[in-house]
């Protein structure tokens, strides 16, 4: 029930809001009667003396039995009229003067009760209330601001029904562009969202059921290659030309390495959910010192002491070996540096000083199985992975890559990661 209930960020201002209004509304209100009352009652007052005048001037003007129903027929609800052979009221006049039934009600701002003589055993009762609608008015009105508010608080009610499930799956598909593996999409209001939300949890799962059959298709093909691959290892021992012996294993290994680096991609077991608090200054300076200690040409400068990151260590590990190790290949050393930039983004930069990669190849390098050429040549061996690898593994931690030719000469890739992700 709590999905159909206002979302709190606009629900708790709303409500404020409203209550501001009407407390505002009241201040108004009762500064305005304070300051006005007097003025509002002697208007109320003069009104009800025109109206006495009036209806002594027709009672007046009226005689015998007419007088009688002239009384019964006046119908005015602030003004009760009647004729009694005796005063009903204390305040009394003997004779008809309007400017002395003036003078002695215009000094009253309450009720009126007199009784006037018109003849002999004949009196003229008026009861008349000073009454105001100007308070009825402003409850009606404060009232009126409740339910034009409370139109408005459901209409946004509505709005919300959808447009917070439409948020939910804007985050469901960003996280299902990261890992496939990620929660499904709750199931919750109008009907028409409730069935989106089915649909996108059952292309989930059925993405999800395509890539482990692709998965177990490219396992199987690999299982059934390495047998005769090596059966005609053992055969090439036999071949007594050495150096047709030495190039038949060469392309035996490369094969093996095809269907081992084909099947880890095609597994997609660089993007693990166990991801853990690591330090990347700390990750990359092992890397490099590892690198070094084989005997490679490599360096690590970093801006920060730690760059914290929450992702998987082995996964990223991987990554930037693959793009250090092609520095080294095709560039003779890696140069590699790691930055903080303006707490945002943690930056991080592979340079060597290859040949690089002409213009029109930086964007197609990325892809599986691409090889440019000249300078990423068959000579250096490797199969068009290892660039698509890393981009695929940076993707998962929702980093980004770019390669870009130095003006110096050499390569440079560029990895940034998020700083929401610490």
């Amino acid at each position: 029930m709590k999905k159909f209930l206002p979302n709190k960020f606009w629900g708790g201002p709303a409500l404020f809001v409203l209550t501001l209004i009407v407390i505002l509304h009241l201040i108004v209100t009762y500064v305005f009667i304070e300051h006005n009352t007097n003025s509002l009652r002697r208007a109320d007052r003069d009104e009800i003396i025109q109206k006495i005048g009036n209806t002594l001037f027709l009672v007046e003007a009226t005689s015998g039995l007419n007088r009688i129903h002239a009384v019964s027929a006046l119908d005015d609800p602030n003004l009760q009229v009647t004729l009694t052979e005796k005063p009903e009221f204390k305040l009394q006049f003997t004779g008809i003067s309007f400017w002395e039934i003036s003078k002695t009600l215009h000094n009253n701002l309450d009720a009126f009760a007199i009784s006037i003589q018109l003849a002999e055993n004949q009196w003229l009762n008026l009861n008349a209330t000073v009454y105001s609608h100007f308070l009825f008015t402003q409850v009606l009105l404060i009232l009126l601001e409740a339910i034009v508010f409370g139109a408005i608080l459901f209409a946004a009610w509505s709005i919300n029904r959808f447009t917070g499930p439409l948020k939910s799956f804007k985050r469901a598909a960003e996280e299902l562009g990261v890992d496939l593996h990620a929660k499904p999409l709750a199931i919750y209001g109008p009907s028409i969202v409730r069935e989106t939300a089915e649909a996108m949890n059952t292309m989930q799962l059925r993405i999800q059921e395509l890539i482990r059959d692709r998965t177990l298709m490219l396992a199987a093909i690999s299982h059934d290659l390495r047998t005769p691959i090596t059966r005609l290892k053992l055969r090439a021992q036999f071949l007594e030309n050495e150096e047709l012996h030495t190039k038949i294993i060469a392309d035996l290994d490369e094969m093996e390495s095809m269907i081992s680096q084909t099947l880890s991609f095609a597994r997609d077991d660089t993007t693990g959910k166990n991801k853990v608090k690591l330090d990347l200054c700390s990750l990359l300076s092992s890397l490099c010192d590892e690198m070094i200690d084989v005997g490679y040409d490599v360096n690590c400068e970093t801006n920060v002491p730690h760059a914290s990151f929450v992702g998987q260590p082995l996964a990223l590990k991987r990554a930037f070996e693959n793009l250090i190790n092609n520095a080294i290949k095709y560039g003779k050393h890696a140069r590699v540096k790691v930055m903080l930039h303006a707490n945002k983004n943690i930056i991080i930069t592979v340079e060597d000083a290859g040949p690089g990669i002409p213009e029109n190849e930086l964007i197609n390098v990325l892809q599986p199985f691409y090889r440019a050429d000249p300078s990423r040549s068959k000579d250096t061996g490797g199969v068009g992975l290892g660039l698509a690898v890393s981009e695929d593994i940076i993707s998962h931690h929702n980093g980004t890559i770019a390669l870009k030719n130095l003006a110096q000469g050499g390569l440079q890739v560029t990895v940034t990661f998020p700083v929401t992700h610490h």
